[in-house]
């Protein structure tokens, strides 16, 4: 993805500290958007160490689907 891109969704920038690297690059993030095309969740990772599990993100999506749960932090 392009480094507009990730800025545009909000994703952290980070400047290579190896040769092997990019000059620049995004840090992983995680986005669950409903059909209707509404957030439901994002999550924003500062280091490359936090990337989830497809299995794991599965799990919470239907859990999320059977019990209707709603997204949270809307105060």
């Amino acid at each position: 993805m392009s480094e507009d891109t990730a800025r545009q969704w909000g994703l952290f920038i980070s400047k290579a500290i190896r040769d092997t690297e990019p000059t620049n690059f995004s840090e992983p993030g995680l986005f669950l958007v409903r059909p209707d095309g509404t957030l439901f969740s994002a999550v924003l990772h500062t280091t490359p160490f936090h990337r989830h599990h497809f299995a794991d993100v599965m799990e919470a999506i239907d859990m999320i689907r059977a019990r209707d749960y709603p997204p949270r932090g809307d105060v």
